[in-house]
């Protein structure tokens, strides 16, 4: 090469210049004049220009191409911004004015750049506690110590109603007189099935059992007399949601009355009881009111049974049957006229009520 170059004119930067066009234009010389092939076809990280052949020249002309391909590198460029959940998790236990703080801290408005919380919950009152707080014991088996313990318990509850307005004046034996006035009232209302009536003298769980006996049917009820005078033996206040002031009072009544019972089917028959002969009855019934609420008033929530007392027989059912019913079980349909009812009654000897109305 240095032969070459004295030739040329002895290595001057003309001699160098000369070589180079040489090198263009002869293909003989062409090898010789620094022209690197790297292949780039048969390697993809050379191809797409993210390796190049020679590291120690990578830096040549960068501020050249730098600017000249700026928008090119940006448009292959994705930018993605990945949540921040350690942010998220820390938000969350701000209240709402650390919240404010926090958003005014990297720029944002608090009442524009953020959609309004939506509450996802559902307003909900409770007109009754559902259930007896407590089923009372009668004190036939009962120790001194729960006797006097029950009193005690009964006196705290009489002193928290007392505390509410409108209920200063609350008495024992003055409710006892109430009580059986709206027993009597929401079975007269069940009677003529007036379901205003009984929402005012009844709370929604008991208006459910109630109302199951005049459904597919009907109800005859009478109060005769009163054999002992009805006293009150049992009073609970609860609050629910527990500590939350929404106070329900519970008071248990012990009625000893004689009754008239008689109820039908849909169809007239007689089910249990009788319109004719009357029973003694003692019964414990459980009356409720919200005394939280200023238009609490006392309805009928449950009746208590104790435990040794005896379960009744279910009632038999009588249901109508559609044709198709009817032709798959082989059932022959019954004729209900008031003769052919008679006619059967007078065969079997016994005198039933062949329709009823309400």
């Amino acid at each position: 090469m240095s032969a070459l170059l004295a030739r040329l004119g002895g290595g001057s930067w003309m001699g160098e210049t000369k070589l180079l066009w040489a090198g263009v234009r002869s293909s003989a010389i062409q090898p010789c004049a620094f022209v690197h092939h790297h292949r780039e076809r048969q390697n993809l990280d050379r191809f797409l220009g993210m390796r190049r052949s020679k590291p120690q020249k990578a830096n040549r002309n960068t501020h050249l191409n730098e600017a000249k391909f700026r928008r090119e590198r940006g448009r292959k460029t994705l930018y993605i911004k990945l949540p921040d959940y350690e942010m998220d998790r820390r938000t969350e236990m701000l209240t709402a004015e650390e919240q404010r703080k926090e958003m005014l801290k990297y720029g944002l408005n608090p009442y524009e750049s953020v959609s309004p919380r939506v509450w996802q919950e559902r307003k909900i009152f409770n007109a009754s506690f559902q259930a007896p707080m407590l089923n009372y014991v009668p004190p036939e088996n009962l120790s001194f110590e729960k006797l006097r313990r029950g009193q005690w318990e009964n006196a705290l509850a009489r002193r928290r109603i007392r505390k509410k307005v409108g209920f200063e004046k609350f008495s024992d034996k003055d409710f006892a007189a109430e009580a059986d006035d709206i027993f009597e009232r929401a079975h007269i209302a069940l009677m003529q099935r007036d379901q205003k009536s009984l929402l005012n003298y009844a709370t929604e769980s008991a208006y459910q059992k109630m109302w199951r006996d005049v459904e597919r049917g009907s109800v005859v009820w009478e109060k005769v007399e009163t054999i002992e005078p009805s006293r009150v033996v049992l009073i609970r206040v609860a609050d629910y949601p527990p500590q939350s002031g929404n106070d329900y009072a519970q008071v248990t009544v012990r009625m000893h009355t004689l009754q008239k019972l008689a109820v039908y089917d849909q169809f007239g028959r007689l089910l249990l009881g009788s319109e004719e002969v009357a029973r003694p009855v003692i019964e414990y019934v459980v009356f409720e009111n919200h005394v939280a609420s200023v238009d609490g008033r006392w309805r009928l929530l449950d009746k208590v049974y104790p435990k040794w007392a005896e379960k009744k027989e279910p009632v038999p059912r009588t249901f109508t049957l559609t044709g198709e019913e009817a032709e798959g079980r082989n059932v022959q349909p019954v004729d209900l006229s008031p003769t052919s009812v008679a006619t059967s009654d007078q065969k079997d000897g016994v005198d039933k009520p062949s329709s009823f109305s309400s």
